[in-house]
């Protein structure tokens, strides 16, 4: 049971590819990551299915860029529509390490 980031992108989006190279990139979120034992997903929307969309949707996406941080009880502790920094992010990861498993 750890927090879960789950990173919704395709190769046809620009902003996501920023993002890929600074934020995801970034040493200080690889680093806090590591430490609090992030699960990181990738949903590749390149060719989108319904799953994908209802994945999506569902997390209260609904355009390209999204990130959605979880926490260990799969509830939502943030939600990234477009671009985002690192700093957010790692915030976040931050939070949902800290909820305990209920």
């Amino acid at each position: 049971e750890r927090p879960v980031l789950i990173e919704f992108t395709a190769d046809w989006c620009i902003n996501c590819k920023v993002l890929e190279k600074t934020v995801y990139a970034d040493s200080r979120v690889v680093a806090a990551g590591r430490r609090l034992e992030l699960i990181p997903l990738r949903v590749d929307m390149t060719r989108s299915s319904s799953v994908d969309q209802a994945l999506l949707s569902r997390y209260g996406g609904a355009g390209l860029p999204f990130a959605v941080v979880l926490d260990r009880n799969g509830q939502v502790i943030q939600r990234f529509p477009d671009l985002f920094d690192t700093k957010d992010l790692i915030k976040a990861v931050h939070r949902a390490a800290m909820v305990q498993a209920g």
